[in-house]
Parts: C-alpha cells; structure tokens; sequence
C-alpha cells in the first residue's frame, strides 16, 4: 500500500517570493559584516575629518595631494556605512531577477509531495526524493518554509499553500525531535 502524503502541494514561486528567499538565505551574513562594516566606516570618516581639520588649520602647506587623498578617505568611510543598509539591497534584489528570469525550475510547476519519512519534489527536470536526515535545516517564516538540504540546495515552499501553518509547526517540530533536523521559526 502506497504511503499517502501529508502535504500535496503543487505551486510556482513568485519573483517576489524568491527575493524574499534570496534576503532570508544572507540574513544573519549582512548582520555580521554591517556591523564590521559600520564600525570600519565610522573610523575612516572621523579619521579623514581629523586629518582634513588638521590640514587646514595647521600653519603648514599641505599639498593638494593630501587633500585629494583624505577626500577619497572619507568617501571610503561613507561607502562602508551605506554598503549594507542602501547598496547591497539594490544589488542583492537586482540579482534575484536576474536569476529569477533565467532559472526554469522556478519557471515552472513545482509539485511537492512531504510524507513522514521523506519529501518528494517534481519539476521541470528535477524529480527528487529526499530523506528528511537529508535536510540540514528547517527555516519557517511568515511567507515561505525553506527546507535547505545538505548539499545547500534549497525546496522552497510559498506558505500561502498551506492551510494550517500551525499544524505544519507542530509537523516541523516533530520532524526536528524525530530526525534531528534544525528547525528555525521566525
């Protein structure tokens, strides 16, 4: 007798959903060098404000050089403060369409089938069946469940195909507590 699923779920993932992906999977890495590099910006501005006070305040001839130079300086540091809250996100949402645009997996139906034991996943050219000692983590957040593999490839599933999200919560823990697989809610 053939093993019924607990979820059957057959969807596409929106541009939008997949940017939200995309910014979930760096999340905690922007975290981590925003803070390295608001602190390194920091220093390069009150650095290059203190040389640039103290050139033009001294009673010595600076060389235009220096000048050139300490303006580049300040510049650096602001760069680094804006990389990460203004720059970054640009780049980051520009890329997902790009690979959004180019990627037929996402371009297409994608059937997933989650029974107790494994998950099933069919699209495009894709036909995977993975054990859930094949996950590395489990990811639920408010939109999507992300269930990363461990080889780092990722089925994503749009929470707006699930009915009862806190039945699948209860599930995923159940999954965690039975498989030892990393389950993270936001």
């Amino acid at each position: 007798m053939e093993q019924k699923p607990i979820y059957d779920l057959l969807y596409r993932i929106t541009e939008d959903e997949y940017e939200k992906f995309n910014f979930i999977l760096v999340r905690d890495q922007i975290k981590k060098y925003k803070k390295r590099s608001k602190v390194l910006g920091t220093l390069e501005v009150a650095v290059g404000v203190l040389m640039l006070i103290s050139m033009l305040t001294s009673m010595a001839n600076s060389e235009p050089l220096y000048y050139v130079l300490d303006i580049i300086f300040i510049a650096l540091g602001i760069y680094s403060l804006s990389f990460y809250t203004f720059l970054f996100p640009k780049k980051l949402k520009k890329a997902s369409a790009k690979s959004y645009a180019s990627n037929q997996y996402l371009n297409n139906d994608i059937h997933v089938l989650i029974f107790d034991d494994c998950v099933h996943e069919h699209s495009f050219e894709v036909d995977n069946i993975v054990e859930w000692d094949g996950f590395a983590r489990l990811h639920l957040t408010k939109e999507l469940l992300l269930m990363v593999l461990k080889d780092n490839k990722c089925i994503i599933v749009p929470l707006r195909e699930i009915d009862d999200v806190s039945k699948l919560d209860s599930f995923l823990t159940g999954v965690h507590d039975t498989w030892g697989v990393k389950y993270i809610k936001d």
